[in-house]
């Protein structure tokens, strides 16, 4: 009997718990499933929350393939709690890249996902004036000089010969590029230089979101070592200021740069908070900058290396230095207009790089245009294409001498993607378009022009192990190498 009554006890209870699982599957069914009034179809998963997210994690590219494949060119995927509208044609690629920041915006999207490594405190501000004045035009000059700064330094701890591995030693270089360009020159000073670098990398989300039991583990300590870091760094740079402070009363004439740039934004404020403010600026300004150039740079010294392009490059490198001298990297006229090989060289790499998603959250009611016509997102959505698929696709790359999933870069004319008259070409991406273009592009195209003009002027490189795919499962910024690209050297005598 009691057999008996433990046996219906637990049908009982079993039944139970399937009919509240079924009726929270189908919420779940019908929440995911909600589309917009005439709106394109949905691609929700089946599982509860996650929805299609692990499909996509797995391999984002093929993913959004397949969704284009069964739905064409526009279509919402609901994954991890959220509705995305994805586009991937000319029209809707144009109302992505037009929309306004006030009714879509890229800073909100952007901090959702820094949100989980981050303290709010330390991406709470979203302006960004920072970057303007930061990177105007008169500063490039004196950042072109920091650039070469930091490219010597870097060679300078090389022995006479050897290897490096390309992804790893950029990486180690624009650590130096980006401390001298956003904190100063003095950031290069052993008692500051060890101090910054080690509070960014405890920072730094992309450390995170390769290991995710690091993730976990910030996000059960309340972000305890972050926000200690994020203090460590705004202390060194008080530090730096204060001793600036020092010997600009002692009479020393001390140029404009960025850090001076950033006090005078926050002039109005207490020292005490406008230290802390220009700490947390110069951590977004060296995020920035790192999470996608020495990737960049990584990949243009890699198809240098493994492409017949280099003896092009090679040749306008020599008739720089005979026509501008030894420091013919420095010259203003050089960094706009030459090295023109190198621009188109630098411009391929990127496109066939690019693993970002661009991303908007949307913030207001906002009419969107795609190719099934225009449909009204509601706030929560997020707008969105990624790179990895509109960089490659026939119908969005411009026609040219070889297919879109090809090193080729004589697609391009310098910098400029060649197009046919009167289109956008806004299909290819390696900067942005619009109004979310990278402020930082200028900056960008010739600090590269710098560090490679120093590496092939001052070593003789080798490849000796080089890949040019990208992990499948990459999704954001510039990707990575799948593989070790590693190098041999000697330095020039």
């Amino acid at each position: 009997q009691n057999c008996d009554m433990f046996s219906d006890d637990l049908v009982v209870r079993v039944c139970a718990g399937t009919a509240a699982a079924a009726a929270i599957a189908a919420a779940w069914h019908v929440y995911a499933s909600r589309g917009l009034p005439g709106g394109p179809p949905v691609v929700r998963g089946w599982l509860p929350f996650v929805g299609c997210g692990l499909a996509f994690a797995r391999n984002p590219s093929r993913f959004f393939a397949a969704c284009r494949a069964a739905h064409g060119d526009t279509f919402i995927i609901y994954l991890f709690g959220i509705h995305m509208l994805c586009t991937f044609s000319p029209r809707g690629l144009q109302s992505l890249y037009g929309v306004r920041e006030v009714d879509a915006s890229f800073t909100e999207a952007t901090r959702g996902l820094l949100g989980l490594k981050l303290p709010p405190e330390v991406i709470a501000e979203g302006d960004l004036r920072k970057f303007h004045a930061g990177l105007k035009r008169p500063l490039l000059p004196q950042h072109m000089q920091n650039v070469a700064r930091a490219a010597h330094h870097t060679l300078a701890t090389l022995s006479s010969s050897g290897e490096f591995e390309i992804f790893e030693h950029m990486k180690l270089l624009m650590h130096r590029v980006g401390f001298y360009c956003w904190a100063g020159v003095e950031a290069g000073d052993p008692r500051y230089y060890a101090r910054l670098t080690s509070a960014f990398e405890v920072l730094d989300p992309e450390s995170s979101f390769k290991d995710l039991h690091s993730l976990v583990g910030t996000i059960a300590t309340g972000k305890r070592r972050e926000r200690a870091a994020m203090a460590e760094m705004a202390a060194v740079l008080a530090e730096i200021w204060h001793a600036r402070e020092a010997r600009r009363a002692a009479g020393e004439d001390i140029p404009e740069d960025n850090l001076s740039v950033l006090h005078g934004l926050y002039s109005d404020r207490s020292e005490a908070e406008r230290l802390q403010l220009v700490g947390r600026d110069v951590f977004h300004f060296h995020l920035a900058s790192l999470a996608n150039m020495y990737a960049a740079l990584s990949w243009a010294l890699v198809r240098i290396l493994d492409t017949p392009y280099r003896a092009r490059i090679e040749a306008e490198l020599q008739a720089a230095e005979r026509e501008h001298g030894p420091e013919f990297y420095l010259d203003g006229e050089f960094l706009e207009a030459g090295l023109k090989s190198f621009e188109a060289l630098f411009q391929e790499s990127l496109r066939l790089a690019q693993q970002s998603i661009t991303l908007r959250k949307v913030m207001q009611p906002t009419s969107f245009e795609t190719e099934r016509g225009t449909v009204l997102v509601p706030p929560g959505y997020y707008l969105a294409t990624l790179l990895s698929v509109t960089n490659i696709d026939p119908s969005l790359v411009p026609p040219a001498a070889a297919a879109p999933d090809v090193f080729f870069p004589d697609r391009y004319q310098g910098a400029q993607l060649i197009a046919p008259a009167g289109s956008a070409a806004v299909g290819v991406s390696t900067f942005g378009h619009g109004v979310h273009a990278c402020p930082g592009q200028r900056f960008a195209l010739h600090a590269a022009k710098v560090v490679v003009s120093v590496y092939l002027r001052r070593l003789t490189l080798a490849p000796r192990t080089l890949t040019t795919a990208v992990p499948d499962t990459s999704v954001g910024a510039i990707g990575r190498a799948a593989g070790p690209c590693i190098v041999s050297y000697s330095v020039k005598s």
